[in-house]
């Protein structure tokens, strides 16, 4: 005999031959859970069999996990047999097919999937594990929208250990061993001042490559806007590489691209650079923006025909002439430049802009000098920018001294300590390491630039420690190559 599931919108059947005549039922098609007791369902089934009322009987509830439901026996201690030998082990009575629900489940899943494929598709999150498709990131003013389908991401190369230390996309090559990566960073209010940004190029370069060598690439543009761009060769794992990096600066964002290849791989990948390359756009999550500090500062004697300009924020001068030469900074330089050489007309300190991480502070507090000099003499401005500095190094060397004559030396730099190559154009700049002959320890870096002005060549000369040439160069050398003409 079968009765129906208690549930009036469920159409399973069950068979009492399969039941005790006592039992807690869950219906295998609807899950409805019920109290089956034969006398409530089959009264008369009951009266023939002898069986009462199990309400007031003792229960205990066992589970026989081959069943589809659960059956709490009533009175099982009144049987000499055993409890599990009472649920009938011969399956369930298959319930009849639904195809409504099917139907349903079917379309709940078709819905689902495409929901996923729209969701990936469409992605205008920031995505800072590595890069999709397609995507869009609002916080540093960009979209990318890769235009190839060889590369994938590849998280490996992101962090600081082992990595270029990027974070917003890095991509690798399914089939080439070519790499393609970006950071970006917001300065907020202002443009990042030029060398900032070229600091953060090289020291993701160096913490990468091991012998790193660049060479800078003149007159490039990238997304429309004027960049800056310079080879590199380097070894990764003892493996040769070759690559190039962009940067760029716009509306108070900095960024850095990096591509990459093995040696012999690189010039072949070109294409395919210049597809990830062009996949980067200009967004317009900035179009309101506006400067709010001036990065230029500029210095110049009174009545003076010429001048300098710090662009880097790294600069205090005292000034013949001027009362204030350095409205704005923190710091100021009281020092009268007369006490420095007669024919001075202004001086010098920096101090390389101490970066926001707390673990990068302290080895970048380094320092640089530099003068200003107004020489009455004609010729090579250059040549006489390096007699001056061996004439003021060897006063310099020679205080304090008792005995002994100070020989001063200068050699030209070939290989720059922070991989900062000299402008091509404009005011000509050369580069030295100076050596003392009676202190061999003792040796400083100096960059100098001149130019004639009103019948004399004016010289600006910036030195610092060679210790400390590697973190001052790119300011003193961005610095010399801004004396000018007003």
């Amino acid at each position: 005999m079968q009765f129906p599931c208690p549930n009036a919108s469920c159409t399973y059947q069950f068979d009492h031959q399969l039941l005790p005549p006592a039992a807690i039922v869950t219906c295998p098609l609807c899950m409805h859970r019920f109290t089956y007791r034969v006398e409530q369902f089959f009264p008369e089934l009951a009266a023939n069999q002898g069986i009462q009322d199990a309400s007031s009987a003792k229960s205990t509830g066992k589970v026989d996990q081959e069943l589809s439901f659960d059956v709490l026996l009533a009175n099982p201690e009144e049987s000499d047999q055993p409890v599990m030998d009472r649920v009938v082990r011969r399956g369930i009575q298959k319930p009849e097919k639904s195809y409504l629900t099917y139907v349903m489940v079917g379309f709940f899943g078709v819905a689902l999937l495409l929901m996923i494929v729209l969701l990936l598709r469409n992605s205008k999150t920031s995505y800072f594990g590595g890069a999709p498709i397609n995507n869009k990131y609002p916080v540093f003013n960009f979209l990318f929208d890769l235009k190839t389908r060889e590369w994938e991401s590849d998280d490996s190369i992101r962090g600081k250990e082992g990595g270029v230390n990027v974070n917003t996309f890095s991509l690798k090559n399914k089939n080439q061993d070519a790499w393609t990566a970006m950071y970006a960073e917001d300065f907020s209010t202002r443009n990042p001042r030029p060398q900032e940004l070229q600091y953060r190029v090289m020291e993701r370069l160096r913490g990468y490559f091991r012998g790193l060598e660049t060479q800078e690439i003149p007159d490039i543009t990238w997304a429309g806007q004027k960049a800056k761009a310079m080879q590199f060769s380097g070894s990764v794992d003892g493996k040769a590489m070759r690559g190039t990096v962009y940067q760029m600066i716009f509306k108070g964002i900095g960024y850095i691209f990096f591509e990459w290849a093995s040696e012999d791989l690189y010039a072949g990948m070109s294409t395919e650079f210049a597809k990830v390359r062009e996949s980067f756009s200009l967004g317009n999550y900035r179009d309101d923006w506006k400067e709010k500090q001036s990065n230029r500062l500029v210095f110049s004697p009174a009545d003076a025909a010429y001048q300098v300009i710090d662009e880097d924020g790294v600069w205090i001068a005292a000034v013949i002439g001027v009362e204030n030469p350095n409205p704005g900074r923190k710091k100021q330089l009281y020092t009268d430049p007369k006490e420095e050489d007669k024919r001075a007309t202004m001086i010098f300190e920096g101090e390389n802009p101490r970066p926001k991480t707390k673990t990068q502070r302290g080895i970048l507090a380094k320092t640089a000098h530099g003068i200003v000099v107004e020489l009455s003499e004609s010729g090579d401005p250059i040549k006489a920018a390096k007699n001056f500095a061996i004439s003021r190094f060897k006063k310099l060397y020679s205080a304090g001294m008792e005995k002994g004559e100070v020989t001063i030396s200068l050699e030209e730099v070939e290989k720059s300590p922070s991989e900062t190559a000299l402008p091509s154009e404009g005011t000509p700049i050369a580069r030295f390491l100076v050596k003392n002959s009676i202190d061999k320890s003792q040796r400083n870096y100096v960059v100098v630039s001149a130019l004639p002005v009103d019948n004399k060549i004016v010289v600006l000369m910036l030195d610092c420690t060679w210790a400390d040439a590697e973190v001052m160069e790119p300011f003193m050398i961005h610095f010399a190559e801004t004396l000018q003409r007003k």
